[in-house]
Order: C-alpha cells, then sequence, then structure tokens
C-alpha cells in the first residue's frame, strides 16, 4: 500500500546496526499497526539472494511446471 513510504521514511539505518535500511523494520511497522497478518505455507523454499542461487530457483521451479505440463 501507499503507507510503505512513510514506513520507510522512519526507518533509521542503524536499525540493526549495519548502517542500512532494513525490511524488517517495515515489517516492524506493518505488525505494531497490525496491518500485516503471516500464513504457515508448506512446499519448498529456495534461496534466491544471489544471481546463482536465483538462477538454481527459476530452473526448479520451471522444471516443476514443465513435469506438470506433462502430466
Amino acid at each position: 500500500d501507499q503507507q510503505v513510504f512513510e514506513f520507510i521514511r522512519g526507518c533509521d539505518p542503524n536499525y540493526i546496526g549495519r548502517g542500512e535500511l532494513e525490511i524488517t523494520q517495515v515489517n516492524n511497522f506493518y505488525i505494531n499497526k497490525q496491518m500485516l497478518r503471516w500464513a504457515k505455507l508448506n512446499g519448498h523454499w529456495l534461496d534466491a539472494g544471489t544471481f546463482d542461487t536465483l538462477l538454481a530457483a527459476n530452473q526448479y521451479w520451471a522444471k516443476k511446471l514443465i513435469n506438470i505440463k506433462k502430466i
């Protein structure tokens, strides 16, 4: 929602001590205003934090999709 930009402006770059804005702090703003829900998802988790792991995740799900289309 548009409120996210207000929350980002309220973030402290030293929230965790790395001098960076943290999505965790934005999530906490939403939690404190009771505007964030969560649900446990069943399935497979893949890291996509680097180009290599993003490629691997993409290949994993592409292969799953191909297998589904064969059925």
